[in-house]
C-alpha cells in the first residue's frame, strides 16, 4: 500500500513528490497495479482532478512494464458524508475538528523540521501510519458529524478493500501495488491483514529509497505539472510570493535538459519573467507560442479545477501577453489577445465525459463545465465588455424601490469582526443614495467579507444576476464575485450560482466593469439571497447590482 499525498500539495513541495510513488515501484517491481480510481471511471480514462499519482505516475509506469492496473476505489453517494452534514456545525464539532487540525498538523510540522525532510517516508513509515490511523478512532468527545465522517471512509475502506483482493486474486503469487491516499493506509493495511491470502509489505521492508532513486525517478510530466500548479495553480493564486522560484528553476531546467526546445518549458519560463515583473522578456518568449496553433495541453490528466488548466500553450500565452500588455498600459494589443483567446475558447469546449451515470460523474461533467463557463466569464471580462445576458423585455424582479438592488434599506452586511476589540465595519454605501457599495477588507483581518439582500419568489424560474464592478489594491490571491443562493420556504439553501471567482490579478483597478451569470432557481425556491463578495484583502466597489428574471424560451447569449 503505497500511501500518498493528492495534488496540488504533491507538487508544491520536495518533501513528497510524484517520483518517490515512481522509486518506490521501481524497487517493488509489483506485477499488478491498483489506483484509486472506480472501475469504470479507469476504463474510461476519467481520475479524480487531484490524483496526479494515479493518472501520470502509476498508470504509465503499468503502461511502460507491461502490468495490468486495477481501479479499486469505491464512491456510493447514498453513505452518509463529511460534505452532508449540517451547514452550521455544532460548538462541539467544531472544536473536535480543531483539536485534530492542530494535532495532524504538529506532526507534519515535527516531520518537516526534521533532518530527513522526508514527508513520503513519514506517511508509509510506521510513526506516521500510528499518526494517520488514530483518525479512525474518535474519542468519546468526538461530535456526530466527525464519526459520520470517520464511518464513512471506514465503509469506503471496506468496499476497497474487496476490490483489492479481487485483483490479487488474479495473480496468485504475484505482487500488487495499490496507490492510494494516505489517509486510507493505515485501514487498508489493518483490514488486508486479516486475510491470510496476502502478506501486507510496508516501505521498509523493501531496499532503500534513497535520494539518487527519487532522482532518477523524475519524468518531464512531472515538471510541467509542477510549474504549472506553482505558476497557473492553487499553489500560485493562493499565495503568489509562498511559491518557490528557486525550485520551479530547478525542475524547468530539468525540462530542459530532457525535453530540449519544449513549448511547455518556455511559456513556464516567460510566466517567471512575468512574476519577477521582467515584462518585455516575458514577451519575447511568449510571441511565438501566443501566435502559433499548438494545442499542446499544459495540465494532466482530469485537472480541471481552475479554467487556465483547460487552455493549451497557444491558449494560455495568448492570455498572458493580453495581460502583460494591459499591465504595459498597451490596451489595444491586450484586447486584441483577450479576443482571440476567447473566441478559440468558445470554439473548442470541453468534452463531456461518458462512463456509467453515477453522481460523482455528474460531479465531474458539472466541475468540468463549471471551469470553462469561468474561462469565459474571465476573459470577457478583461475585455471590459458590458455584460450582455440582459435583454430589452427582460421584467425585473420586484424589489422596494426599483431594480438596483444596493437601493434598498433592507439589505444586509457582514458590518462587524465580532472577533476584533474594537470591531469595524468592512462593507459601507460610499453614497447615501445606495448606487455604489464598498467591502473592504484590510491587512489586520480576514476574509469573506459581503453586502446581501433577500428577494422572495415564488417557485423555480430563471434569473440574471449582474453588477458593476472595480477594485483597488487587490491582493494578487483575493477574489470578487457575485453570487445568489436559493432557499426554500424553511431557509434551506437548494440552489446556488455564482458569477467567475475573478482573481486579484485579473480584477479590474479603478474601471467599471460588467459581470454577471445566468441562473435557474430550482422549484420550491421561495427566496433569493445575493451577495456582493470580496474574499481577501483589498477594496472593491460594486454598483447598480441587479436580478433580473429572464422570460420563458428568451434566446440569451453570453
Amino acid at each position: 500500500m503505497i500511501g500518498t499525498v493528492h495534488a496540488p500539495p504533491s507538487l508544491l513541495s520536495d518533501l513528497f513528490t510524484p517520483a518517490h510513488v515512481r522509486a518506490t515501484l521501481e524497487k517493488f517491481r509489483p506485477t499488478a497495479v491498483g489506483v484509486e480510481a472506480m472501475p469504470e471511471w479507469l476504463a474510461a480514462g476519467v481520475f479524480f482532478p487531484v490524483t496526479y499519482e494515479a493518472q501520470e505516475v502509476a498508470v504509465p509506469w503499468a503502461e511502460e512494464h507491461s502490468v495490468p492496473v486495477y481501479g479499486i476505489d469505491w464512491q456510493e453517494p447514498q453513505v452518509a458524508r463529511a460534505d452532508q452534514t449540517p451547514s452550521v456545525a455544532s460548538p462541539q464539532s467544531i472544536q473536535e475538528l480543531l483539536r485534530r487540525a492542530r494535532a495532524t498538523a504538529s506532526s507534519l510540522l515535527q516531520q518537516t523540521q526534521s533532518p530527513q525532510r522526508n514527508l513520503f517516508g513519514w506517511i508509509n513509515g510506521r510513526v506516521g501510519r500510528r499518526a494517520i490511523g488514530r483518525w479512525y478512532h474518535p474519542g468519546p468527545e468526538a461530535s456526530d458529524e466527525l464519526r459520520a465522517e470517520v464511518a464513512a471512509m471506514a465503509h469506503r475502506n471496506d468496499r476497497v478493500v474487496e476490490r483489492i483482493l479481487e485483483a490479487a486474486r488474479r495473480h496468485p503469487g504475484g505482487r500488487l501495488a495499490v496507490v492510494i491516499g494516505g489517509l486510507h493506509k493505515p485501514d487498508l493495511d489493518a483490514k488486508l491483514a486479516l486475510h491470510l491470502e496476502v502478506r501486507v509489505v510496508q516501505l521498509e521492508d523493501l531496499p532503500p529509497i534513497g535520494d539518487g532513486d527519487v532522482a532518477a525517478a523524475r519524468r518531464p510530466r512531472d515538471a510541467v505539472a509542477i510549474a504549472n500548479e506553482c505558476l497557473d495553480g492553487s499553489g500560485f493564486w493562493a499565495n503568489p510570493r509562498g511559491v518557490d522560484r528557486k525550485r520551479v528553476e530547478r525542475w524547468l531546467a530539468y525540462l530542459a535538459s530532457t525535453s530540449p526546445n519544449s513549448p511547455a518549458e518556455e511559456y513556464f519560463r516567460a510566466r517567471l519573467h512575468a512574476v519577477r515583473g521582467e515584462y518585455d522578456e516575458a514577451k519575447a518568449l511568449l510571441l511565438p507560442l501566443a501566435v502559433s496553433t499548438n494545442q499542446e495541453p499544459l495540465a494532466y490528466r482530469g485537472q480541471n479545477w481552475f479554467w487556465l488548466h483547460l487552455l493549451g500553450v497557444s491558449q494560455r500565452a495568448r492570455v498572458e501577453m493580453g495581460r502583460l500588455c494591459d499591465l504595459q498600459g498597451r490596451r489595444t494589443e491586450a484586447v486584441r489577445w483577450y479576443r482571440l483567446a476567447l473566441e478559440e475558447l468558445r470554439a473548442n469546449p470541453p468534452k463531456r465525459i461518458s462512463a456509467p451515470a453515477s453522481a460523482m460523474l455528474n460531479w465531474y461533467n458539472q466541475n468540468l463545465q463549471r471551469s470553462y463557463q469561468e474561462g469565459m466569464d474571465v476573459l470577457a471580462l478583461l475585455l471590459r465588455e458590458p455584460y450582455t445576458n440582459e435583454l430589452d423585455g427582460a421584467r425585473p424582479v420586484e424589489v422596494p424601490r426599483g431594480r438596483n438592488l444596493l437601493a434598498d434599506p433592507s439589505s444586509q452586511m457582514s458590518a462587524k469582526w465580532r472577533h476584533r476589540a474594537q470591531p469595524t465595519d468592512v462593507a459601507r454605501y460610499e453614497r447615501g443614495d445606495g448606487t455604489s457599495l464598498v467591502v473592504e477588507c484590510r491587512k489586520d483581518e480576514a476574509g469573506p467579507c459581503y453586502w446581501a439582500h433577500s428577494v422572495a419568489v415564488a417557485g423555480e424560474g430563471e434569473y440574471v444576476l449582474a453588477g458593476d464592478i472595480e477594485t483597488e489594491g487587490l491582493s494578487e490571491q483575493a477574489t470578487v464575485a457575485l453570487c445568489v443562493q436559493c432557499r426554500n420556504a424553511a431557509g434551506k439553501q437548494i440552489g446556488f450560482a455564482s458569477t467567475a471567482q475573478v482573481p486579484g490579478q485579473f480584477a479590474p483597478s479603478h474601471e467599471w466593469t460588467s459581470i454577471g451569470v445566468r441562473f435557474t432557481a430550482p422549484a420550491g425556491t421561495a427566496k433569493l439571497v445575493t451577495f456582493a463578495m470580496l474574499n481577501g484583502r483589498g477594496t472593491a466597489r460594486f454598483r447598480s447590482v441587479r436580478l433580473v428574471a429572464v422570460p420563458v424560451g428568451t434566446a440569451i447569449h453570453p
